[in-house]
């Protein structure tokens, strides 16, 4: 925990992992933590996803796929617009996955 947030150390909470250590359990009971088990599906998600990538990218796909997140478009901020060639109606955004669900469809993709 220390390693990935420094400032942990200083205040025994951290707002990056959304964390905070209390004095009775080493970390609190709102903390928002992995089991184990959910813990190596989301490593072998991670894995699989940066293979498929690997895989995708040398294989010559590179097409663009921007999240749009809470009405959020990436292109409004992107100083690569003009050569990017993206065309939101065309293509359309990719919307992310609720994080309510997004261990479930981890789960079954590693499955």
């Amino acid at each position: 925990l220390y390693s990935m947030d420094p400032s942990f150390k200083e205040n025994q909470e951290s707002e990056f992992l959304n964390i905070k250590l209390s004095k009775r359990n080493p970390l609190s009971q709102n903390a928002k933590t992995a089991s184990r088990i959910e813990f190596e599906i989301m490593s072998k998600y991670i894995k699989k996803a940066a293979v498929n990538a690997d895989k995708a990218i040398k294989s010559g796909n590179i097409s663009i796929k921007p999240y749009c997140s809470s009405g959020i478009k990436p292109c409004d901020y992107c100083p690569f617009g003009e050569i990017c060639m993206f065309d939101a109606k065309l293509d359309g955004y990719r919307t992310e996955t609720k994080p309510e669900n997004a261990y479930e469809y981890m789960k079954k993709e590693v499955d």
